[in-house]
């Protein structure tokens, strides 16, 4: 096998942020895809590319540093907005405000997503708690509720 590929094109793809290399050999053409799982909006595009050429140098020693930088800046222009603007999240400077009847599926969610969704629902369980030594406690509370419709399976 060769040291380095010639690439006959390059690609990129926003979801997932990708970037891929054509080549095309006797046996055939291949895609190399170069994912890039933790990139912020944040991210410097000329230090994302260093660190693309250090790790893929057999893919990347035929390419122009210059066309790498120019697709990681329209990677990072196309970025989809980050978990945390979810439904139900609010950014309040720095903090997170999180309206639990909003979110869909906290499964999926984000970690700063779930841990501010936590904090929210351990303040309403704080608030809501009825202690022992507190007025009007009750132990073992029973109720009866009438039914609003027919349940057949009951």
């Amino acid at each position: 096998m060769e040291d380095s590929i010639s690439p006959r094109r390059i690609a990129v793809l926003y979801d997932p942020p990708t970037i891929v290399l054509e080549e095309k050999t006797s046996k055939g053409v291949y895609h190399h895809r170069l994912r890039f799982k933790k990139l912020k909006a944040s991210a410097r595009p000329s230090s994302v590319a260093h660190t693309l050429f250090r790790r893929y140098p057999r893919l990347l020693s035929n390419v122009d540093p210059q066309q790498v930088i120019k697709l990681i800046s329209m990677v990072l222009e196309n970025l989809p907005p980050p978990k945390l603007v979810a439904a139900g999240v609010v950014s309040t400077g720095g903090a997170l405000e999180v309206k639990l009847e909003a979110l869909d599926d906290l499964q999926t969610a984000d970690e700063s997503v779930l841990a501010a969704a936590k904090d929210k629902m351990e303040q309403i369980f704080v608030k809501n708690f009825v202690s022992a030594s507190d007025e009007g406690y009750e132990h073992d509370k029973r109720a009866d509720f009438e039914a609003d419709e027919e349940s057949s399976w009951d």
